[in-house]
């Protein structure tokens, strides 16, 4: 009898220990669910647009074959998705595309060039002052395109380009949703066909807006 009694209340402790583990894992799932969906919960989605020069630093077909200066005429647009939110930061993508007029003078003329780029980046982006001010660390890759046209030749280039940039956005006070943004980045080209390679670097101007 007394063996009996001792079977038992062990097998109440095995029981009870075995509720109490499964209790701790289903409490460690559910907070695991919790922080996985408030990473995913409302992502932050922006766009923006603005004023991107050209600065031309390497390369013969962007700095030689033109005045190889500043081209002053560029724009820069951008759409960007956070939706993994972490205490260290944020991750998402942007798709950028920007466009610059390129020109020069050669004997005999003038040269001209547009020079297109799309991009897809990834982006790093911590957050300060309640959410007022976003650092944003970007590093991606695409396609640009730069049609030439010289006097006595017109001729249209296709690059593989690899960009990183970094830059800051500052939400206005009176409407959170409104932004302006000021980034740095550096654009190199590298040609499908000889393997030519140019650089530039584009400051950018814009003005955004949060989703």
């Amino acid at each position: 009898m007394k063996r009996m009694f001792c079977t038992l209340l062990a097998a109440s402790f095995i029981i009870q220990a075995v509720l109490a583990l499964e209790n701790h894992d289903l409490e460690n799932n559910d907070a695991e669910t919790d922080g996985i969906n408030q990473s995913l919960e409302k992502p932050c989605i922006t766009v923006s647009q603005g004023y991107a020069p050209i600065f031309p630093l390497v390369g013969e077909i962007i700095k030689e074959s033109y005045d190889g200066g500043f081209y002053p005429l560029g724009i820069y647009a951008r759409f960007g998705i956070i939706p993994f939110k972490k205490h260290w930061g944020s991750l998402g993508a942007e798709l950028a595309s920007q466009y610059g007029h390129l020109e020069g003078t050669v004997p005999g003329g003038s040269v001209k060039g547009n020079l297109i780029a799309v991009h897809i980046d990834a982006v790093y982006q911590k957050q300060f002052f309640d959410n007022e001010l976003a650092l944003n660390v970007k590093l991606g890759g695409g396609t640009a395109f730069l049609n030439h046209n010289a006097p006595y030749e017109k001729a249209t280039s296709l690059f593989f380009i690899f960009n990183t940039g970094v830059g800051i956005q500052w939400r206005i006070f009176a409407w959170k949703n409104l932004s302006f943004d000021f980034y740095f980045y550096y654009n190199h080209l590298t040609d499908h066909i000889d393997g030519g390679q140019n650089g530039y670097i584009t400051p950018f101007i814009g003005v955004g807006w949060k989703f």
